[in-house]
């Protein structure tokens, strides 16, 4: 996969006429189209970053907008027109881009809140049914589908004819995209719903056992394993050097790794939970956390650029098109900032609260809420308002004064029973009002950014384990190769502490939120459990 050639170099810039080819996108790790945007996060990669991409700048309002049910936790693709959006409804959507019309639905089994991807003619997504899908991107059809063992909210990555997906099964799979058949898996100690990034013929995954893995991308074997504070959620992003691998993990902290080393060169902490993945352009790394707040940091030594309230949580990854970043929140908003100095170019407001990651081609912008509304954005559009129908026969004067009057008297009185109920609670100490902050954006500057366990040169780790994992019998049909691991670390990195002053690598600003001005510390007693999603 090494070609030499930057993302930059390759990226061109469509326009709306220029429509690929019906073969559809190949989404490797450094080449795309300006004119799509057929995976999570732009590429294989996960950089998040489309460089010849432009979105709207200014004046945005909604184009179209479309119902899909209770709620979208997917994250959109566009290929050749159209796009891919999974739905809490069970169902993956293929809507025209130009006006939202819906193309097809194909059912699955539950929620699907992983994010589709789109090669040559096919739809992979994942769902909480436990299967991977194949579906014919024209017709809608599915094509295969391979049950894992637990849901999926990871999104599959497609590279050079392999599909990789992580599974709450503990494991990442790796299939055949054009049928589905295994060519190896590889299990950890915990929940894998991190999309995996693939760069360089390594496929890097977190998972929730607090690790970071990097496997060969070709037999699944364990390369090294970089140890964090608390569980990933969020998927990684690769530079587009391929010489360091970004993540952040739900004590807030967000590590840059070197992928030849497996150590940190450095690390924040951003006083709030990252459930979801970082974007990283040539000079600059953005990551959203459950502080509220968007981050801009140096991909040279983490140094805080710039950062952006947003006034609730960010769940939802930030995507970057040419020099603007795009990011949903909880506020129930979308906002467009400079990347230069995080400064608001617009904001959106939303209906429902949002977790996804925006999807921006041909000047549009393409996103969904929870609350099941889709959108697609633009510079000067203006969705229509619908006005409240008259009942036939008009209004009388008397039922309009009665209702001016009864409406204000049922707010004030549903208010007064909400803070009398809330008083009551927080009385009986069933409501805790608040949230605890952490030791300040930056953290505190502190050694030991986790431990990494060098392990080259080994046979394919494969699933094979001993223990009882509760596997159903579709599981045990399914052969998987390779032995089991040696238990063997090698190389295993001592972490000093803050005093031992130039003996150390690095130093960095990590910390815990939830330990106030209390430091992160290296080798954590025992799990700990992380703030609930």
């Amino acid at each position: 996969m090494d070609t030499g050639v930057t993302r930059r170099a390759l990226l061109g810039s469509v326009g709306t006429a220029a429509v690929a080819a019906a073969g559809g996108a190949v989404p490797t790790a450094r080449a795309q189209t300006g004119g799509e945007w057929p995976t999570f996060a732009f590429d294989a990669a996960n950089s998040g970053y489309a460089p010849d991409v432009q979105g709207p700048t200014e004046d945005v309002g909604g184009n179209w907008r479309i119902d899909l049910g209770p709620g979208v936790a997917s994250s959109p693709a566009l290929v050749d027109g159209t796009v891919y959006v999974g739905s809490d409804d069970t169902h993956l959507y293929a809507l025209d881009a130009t006006d939202g019309s819906e193309q097809w639905r194909f059912e699955t089994g539950d929620r699907v809140t992983s994010s589709p991807t789109v090669v040559d003619g096919t739809v992979y997504v994942g769902s909480n049914d436990g299967s991977v899908y194949a579906v014919d991107a024209a017709q809608g059809t599915e094509e295969w589908s391979v049950e894992t063992g637990g849901q999926i909210a990871a999104s599959p990555t497609v590279v050079d004819g392999t599909l990789y997906i992580g599974s709450r099964d503990d494991s990442v799979y790796a299939l055949g995209a054009a049928d589905g058949t295994e060519e190896w898996t590889f299990e950890t100690d915990n929940d894998v719903s991190a999309t995996p990034a693939v760069a360089d013929g390594t496929v890097y995954v977190g998972s929730e056992d607090r690790r970071l893995y990097a496997l060969d991308a070709a037999d699944g074997s364990e390369q090294w394993r970089f140890e964090t504070p608390a569980q990933i959620t969020g998927a990684p992003a690769v530079s587009d050097d391929g010489g360091t691998v970004y993540v952040g993990e739900l004590a807030g902290n967000l590590f840059a790794i070197d992928t030849e080393s497996a150590e940190a060169d450095w690390g924040v902490n951003t006083g709030g939970a990252i459930v979801a993945s970082p974007a990283v352009d040539l000079e600059t790394v953005y990551v959203g956390s459950r502080s509220g707040t968007l981050y801009a940091f140096s991909v040279a030594g983490g140094d805080e650029r710039w950062s952006f309230e947003t006034g609730m949580q960010i769940v939802g990854s930030p995507s970057v098109a040419g020099s603007v970043v795009y990011v949903g929140s909880q506020s129930q908003a979308v906002f467009g900032l400079l990347t230069t100095d995080g400064s608001r170019l617009w904001q959106f407001d939303t209906e429902g609260f949002v977790m996804t990651s925006p999807a921006i081609v041909d000047g549009t912008v393409f996103v969904g809420a929870g609350d099941g509304a889709f959108y697609a954005l633009q510079e000067g559009a203006r969705l229509p308002t619908t006005e409240t129908p008259t009942p036939a026969g008009g209004s009388d004067g008397g039922s309009s004064l009665l209702s001016l009057l009864v409406l204000p008297a049922a707010i004030v009185t549903f208010v007064a029973f909400l803070v009398g109920t809330g008083y009551v609670a927080k009385r009986a100490g069933l409501l805790r009002l608040g949230r605890q902050r952490g030791a300040g954006r930056r953290g505190r500057a502190v050694p030991g950014l986790g431990r990494r366990d060098r392990r080259r040169d080994r046979p394919g780790r494969g699933v094979a384990s001993d223990r009882d994992r509760g596997h159903t019998d579709h599981q045990a049909r399914r052969p998987r190769h390779a032995g089991p691991a040696d238990g063997r670390l090698r190389d295993r990195i001592a972490v000093g502490r803050a005093s031992d002053g130039p003996a150390l690598r690095t130093a960095c600003r990590v910390g815990d939120p939830r330990r106030g001005d209390r430091t992160a510390r290296q080798g954590l007693a025992g799990p700990r459990r992380p703030d609930p999603l």
